[in-house]
């Protein structure tokens, strides 16, 4: 594979002075800092600084013990292993088919990878072997696995969303998330933390909460009208969730939006729009903070071309105040994925000129 790795960026970290865990609970935190760490060329077909949109990075996560992070890229077709703290490669395989989604498995020597091919592959991380198949039926957009790491939940492209028990990744469940003739992706799928519910969005605006105990039974129906859902994901209690919508146009009002829906009505509680698609959020662990991207800067000149901003809210406790505020944004390339480590002191973005970057986060206090 023909892939530039660009040097490591050292810069100070940010951390706290007087203990050793990176925020705590009982506390109110009212802004984050943050520091790159390193940025990396995780699609061969990509130029970090440069506007390729083409060469997206479409998802780039953390394993469970934060060791490792993988991506997969769409130009380039590349599955990339990396070694969260230093950035070096651990693994590199190509295929010849754009990929969007990969995930860690419970067995932490593996990871599945899915895309514009309707086998979603389980693979060694540390010799590419390819384990096992899993038939999903179309291409695969998204893939979820609970958080008792017993179910796998994939969405495809025919807007289907196919379930896995992971002890013997037995199929026991097909849903439908939507039946339009046109098109019908779900892009985005997420697991309550009790795993009581999983949660999936799609090209035609909707939001399905299905209720797990209750045989995957639809539990509630979000219809935002308008907008692809680009990502859905549920606040750590489980009171919100937060959606990320791109163009499509109904009645003449634009889908590029940013919404919080309460968890148990479905009643929206905020929505922000934007001029340009957001694709990604991201809950931080203390669920004090919502981050939010996507494709501002598509339309930029000069020196900036392509580069917008990751949007960092506060969410607010105090009914008196808006639900979300913005504290500050983190300018860098358009933006496809979001993700923090389990300890929230990094967070993991993806972005359309085919870079994964790493940064370091620091919660401050009034």
């Amino acid at each position: 594979m023909k892939k530039v790795l660009y040097p490591l960026i050292f810069i100070q970290l940010l951390v706290c002075s007087s203990c050793n865990t990176l925020f705590n609970d009982a506390d109110t935190y009212s802004a984050i800092q943050h520091q790159l760490l390193w940025e990396r060329l995780a699609d061969c077909e990509g130029e970090i600084g440069k506007e390729k949109g083409e060469a997206s990075v479409e998802t780039a996560v953390f394993s469970e013990d934060d060791r490792y992070v993988a991506s997969v890229s769409h130009e380039g077709g590349d599955i990339i292993v990396w070694d969260s703290e230093s950035g070096e490669s651990k693994l590199e395989r190509s295929t010849n088919y754009p990929l969007k989604s990969i995930s860690f498995s419970p067995y932490q020597n593996h990871i599945l990878v899915g895309g514009q091919n309707r086998f979603l592959k389980i693979m060694d991380i540390h010799t590419g072997e390819i384990i096992h198949k899993l038939d999903a039926m179309d291409a695969v957009e998204c893939i979820a696995f609970s958080n008792d790491k017993k179910l796998l939940a994939v969405g495809n492209n025919s807007g289907m969303i196919l379930v896995w028990e992971t002890s013997g990744y037995e199929i026991i469940k097909e849903l439908t998330h939507d039946k339009a003739e046109e098109k019908h992706d779900v892009n985005s799928l997420c697991f309550t933390a009790n795993d009581k519910y999983l949660i999936s969005g799609g090209y035609n605006a909707k939001i399905i909460v299905w209720d797990v105990k209750d045989n995957f039974s639809e539990f509630k129906l979000i219809d935002k009208k308008y907008g692809s859902i680009k990502s859905v994901r549920v606040s750590p209690n489980e009171k919100y969730i937060a959606s990320s919508s791109s163009e499509r146009m109904q009645e003449g009002k634009s889908g590029n939006s940013l919404c919080i829906w309460d968890m148990k009505t479905g009643k929206n509680l905020f929505t922000s729009h934007f001029d340009f698609g957001m694709e990604a959020v991201a809950f931080s662990p203390n669920g004090q903070f919502l981050l939010a991207g996507g494709t501002e800067g598509k339309d930029i000149d000069g020196p900036f071309s392509g580069f917008g901003n990751i949007y960092v809210y506060k969410i607010n406790n105090d009914k008196t105040k808006p639900l979300l505020e913005i504290t500050n944004k983190i300018k860098t390339f358009r933006s496809e994925y979001l993700e923090f480590n389990s300890t929230g002191d990094r967070l993991l973005s993806a972005h359309e000129d085919g870079s994964i970057k790493m940064w370091s986060i620091e919660y401050i206090t009034n």
